[in-house]
């Protein structure tokens, strides 16, 4: 349950009410991080604008970025971003080896050299400071195009943002990924 009590449909003004009606018809369920984030409107409105960009970006495809996403909040440890992400990862294509084997990512032939490469990019960025060095960016660079960079690395920010605030104020599982492949929460780097 989370700390903060989300912003009930009835006390929400006429535009936050139509983004829980899109997230009950995409999720079939309310969501406690978009309900809470709710209380505060340019929180609020930001919050919703970022999610848009990060489900139409126009450089990374959509499986990496549910891939990447769920690596991080399985590194961070929130059990929200974690049960969406893989929900999510599943619904474009990544497969339960992958989800299973994130931890191992490096050692496991079942990602590509790209996704190995964006996962060191997110262990670079989501530890307590963020270390990217010059020789990973570098390779990087080889690997996607500026645009993609521009998204991949928008996309590790943000489900930083993400996972640390819903963990800060206790969000907890919605169970999509109930009778399915999660991944879990992973040991600090």
């Amino acid at each position: 349950m989370s700390r903060i009590t989300p912003l009930p449909y009835s006390d929400a003004r006429p535009e936050v009410q139509r983004v829980y009606d899109r997230v009950e018809r995409r999720y079939g369920r309310s969501l406690d991080p978009v309900m809470v984030t709710a209380h505060s409107t340019p929180i609020f409105d930001g919050y919703i604008a970022f999610e848009s960009g990060m489900q139409h970006t126009a450089h990374l495809e959509q499986r990496l970025v549910e891939l990447v996403s769920t690596k991080v909040a399985a590194m961070i440890g929130c059990a929200f971003c974690i049960d969406l992400g893989s929900f999510l990862s599943q619904e474009r294509g990544v497969t339960e080896r992958q989800i299973l084997e994130m931890a191992d990512y490096a050692t496991s032939d079942a990602y590509t050299q790209r996704e190995r490469l964006a996962f060191d990019y997110a262990i670079a960025m989501s530890g307590g400071r963020v270390e990217v060095a010059d020789d990973l960016f570098q390779r990087l660079g080889q690997e996607f195009t500026t645009g993609e960079l521009v998204e991949l690395t928008a996309v590790i920010a943000w489900e930083n943002y993400r996972s640390r605030f819903n963990m800060a104020l206790g969000m907890d599982s919605h169970g999509f990924s109930d009778g399915r492949t999660c991944a879990l929460p992973e040991r600090a780097h």
